[in-house]
């Protein structure tokens, strides 16, 4: 926070207690945490593949400010710092649909 960070996505290991000990920090310092686990990207059978699918349009705000974006970091930056659980479309875990908005 004495640096102006109030926002960030961060990787934690595939550990429960990483996670929470994560969260925990956070959550006393009152920061805005993205947070996913360690082989995310390991899209191969059987191994780990948890998956948010993001609305990039999920507010109004976020609507009009991501006509101004000409790159994924851009694109990111927004999500980031204006998206808040309205934003997630869908999640996947391990492969399979766990959630999906209509």
């Amino acid at each position: 926070m004495r640096n102006g960070t109030t926002s960030a996505a961060v990787f934690c290991t595939v550990h429960p207690e990483s996670v929470e000990a994560f969260l925990n920090e956070a959550q006393k310092r009152a920061m805005r945490m993205n947070g996913g686990k360690a082989l995310m990207d390991r899209h191969a059978p059987g191994m780990d593949a948890d998956v948010i699918v993001l609305d990039l349009k999920s507010t109004p705000l976020i609507e009009y400010r991501m006509q101004f974006t000409d790159t994924i970091e851009e694109a990111l930056f927004v999500q980031m710092t204006l998206a808040d659980d309205r934003a997630i479309r869908a999640t996947y875990i391990a492969g399979d649909l766990a959630y999906r908005r209509d």
